[in-house]
């Protein structure tokens, strides 16, 4: 996201990723409802009865596609942000290739792979605390670092607030990043009682 601020500028990314969220739970909604009227509990399910046989193998060879492309954008940006954080935290003086390679070969089998094999979602619901609690102090890390740059008032002069040339290079990035519908029936089946407006 912040690659899509700098590439938009504060005003015009701040609007794509709202526009996005918005378009994001209006499909959520749409497909938990259409769910709900045809009694079907998973997207391959839907798309059987709204499209056939062909709309069904159509629908899961593109979920696969997806998520197949979302470890490989998350293993990039691990393999672009992890080797200099532990550079850091190891006192190195520059990531070298194989400290890339080490730290996406870890991430990759300690974490996503375990993570790929939970059968039942709702057994994430303890690393989902964590990972919020662990974004919340990044956030405020970040905020601390920032706190004097922000009133001294110079970084204005570097911001950009309207910029139409990131918006066809941010799009895919952000529509990406928000789109939860392949999750939507997984989570739903760990709500108890699960009704449209609950969802």
């Amino acid at each position: 996201m912040p690659y899509c601020l700098q590439q938009c500028g504060i005003l015009l990314g701040t609007i794509l990723i709202g526009l996005c969220s918005l378009l994001t739970k209006v499909t959520c909604h749409l497909l938990y409802q259409g769910a709900v009227m045809t009694r079907r509990r998973s997207l391959e399910s839907l798309a059987l009865h709204a499209f056939g046989t062909g709309g069904r193998r159509l629908v899961e060879l593109l979920m696969i596609l997806y998520l197949m492309s979302s470890v490989v954008s998350f293993m990039v940006v691990i393999g672009d942000i992890g080797p200099h954080v532990l550079a850091d935290y190891l006192q190195l003086q520059a990531p070298t290739q194989r400290l890339r390679v080490l730290v996406m070969v870890l991430v990759f089998l300690f974490v996503i792979l375990p993570l790929s094999l939970f059968r039942n979602l709702s057994s994430l619901s303890g690393i989902s605390s964590v990972t919020v609690f662990f974004y919340f102090i990044f956030v405020l890390r970040m905020l601390i670092e920032c706190i004097p740059r922000i009133f001294d008032g110079k970084w204005s002069a570097d911001v950009y607030w309207w910029r139409q040339e990131g918006l066809l290079t941010s799009l895919p990035i952000v529509t990406m990043a928000l789109s939860c519908q392949t999750q939507l029936f997984c989570v739903a089946d760990c709500i108890k009682d699960p009704s449209t407006a609950k969802v």
